[in-house]
């Protein structure tokens, strides 16, 4: 007998950091990238919503790389 299981996707909150480069030159010392938080289904629309939002914190630890990640991982 075989049952069919869906896998239900819901949207979470991702987390989206970038490096301060990505911005320009920022003569800021104390700035090493920046974050914001996100709701989407997956890192690719996390990403592309993050490119949208107004809304960046400054982070005072460099940031090399672009990162996005849960913030609750499952």
């Amino acid at each position: 007998m075989s049952q069919d299981i869906k896998k239900q996707v819901k949207p979470r909150y991702w987390c989206v950091r970038i490096p301060k480069s990505y911005c320009g030159d920022i003569p800021l010392s104390d700035v090493g990238g920046f974050q914001t938080v996100v709701v989407a289904y997956d890192n690719h629309n996390a990403f592309a919503s993050a490119m949208g939002s107004a809304d960046w914190e400054i982070l005072p630890f460099e940031v090399t790389n672009i990162a996005v990640y849960p913030t609750k991982p499952l």
